[in-house]
This record gives structure tokens, C-alpha cells and sequence, in this order.
């Protein structure tokens, strides 16, 4: 599989009858491990810079392989999804157990600018 080769790749449309949940894309496997060429806008607000990035990744028992950015609370260490945490004298990105026992509440749902998650746009009535 070419890296530069990049056709454009439509998720499922409402109505589509397909045993996917998402995009379906090609993988190349070699000795040295795996090259997936997933979709721009599904890395869009992904937390992911040009070039080389650290991401976890793990296989499940039935064949699921997931990924997510390697992102670590700065206080904990711990890795988790994390949250912004204005300070005053500094901004932090920490954990939601950190968030929570410094300030008493839970995060805002919006999703974080540093990890892995695909945004939704909700459908007009």
C-alpha cells in the first residue's frame, strides 16, 4: 500500500446496509508491524500532531484492536483521558479523579483537545 495514496473514504449513510460500525479502511501488515491510513476527519480534534505521535495500543480477546493518544495526567502520571484545569498560575491537563478532588466537580463533557474522540454533529429538526 502506497502512504501517499490517499482516496477519500465515506463513513456508513443513513440507510446503508452494512456489518460496520464505521469506516471500513485497508491495512497493510509487514514484519515490522502495521500502516492504516484512517480518514482525515476522523483524526480531526483527535489530539494528534504532524508527524510522529505516541499512541496506546491493545487487542482485545476477540480480535478488536483499539488505539488511543498516550496522553498522562500531570499530576497522578496515571494514563487517562484528560481535562483542562485553569489554575490561575498555570493550566493543567489532568484526570477526572484528579479534577474531581481538586475542585468538587465532575469535568465539562465537551470533549478534550488531546485525545482521541470523533465529534458528532447533531441532526436538525
Amino acid at each position: 500500500m502506497n502512504q501517499n495514496s490517499i482516496s477519500p473514504v465515506a463513513p456508513p449513510q443513513p440507510g446503508d446496509v452494512t456489518p460496520f460500525m464505521g469506516y471500513l479502511v485497508d491495512l497493510e501488515r509487514s514484519e515490522n508491524g502495521v500502516f492504516v491510513n484512517i480518514p482525515i476527519n476522523v483524526l480531526n480534534n483527535a489530539g494528534l500532531s504532524n508527524g510522529m505521535n505516541k499512541v496506546e495500543v491493545w487487542r482485545e480477546l476477540d480480535g478488536t484492536i483499539s488505539f488511543r493518544i498516550a496522553t498522562r495526567c500531570e499530576i497522578c502520571k496515571r494514563g487517562a483521558r484528560l481535562y483542562k484545569l485553569d489554575m490561575g498560575f498555570a493550566k493543567k491537563h489532568i484526570c477526572m479523579e484528579c479534577y474531581t478532588s481538586l475542585t468538587g466537580n465532575y469535568p465539562s463533557q465537551q470533549p478534550p483537545t488531546n485525545e482521541n474522540t470523533i465529534q458528532i454533529e447533531k441532526e436538525q429538526p
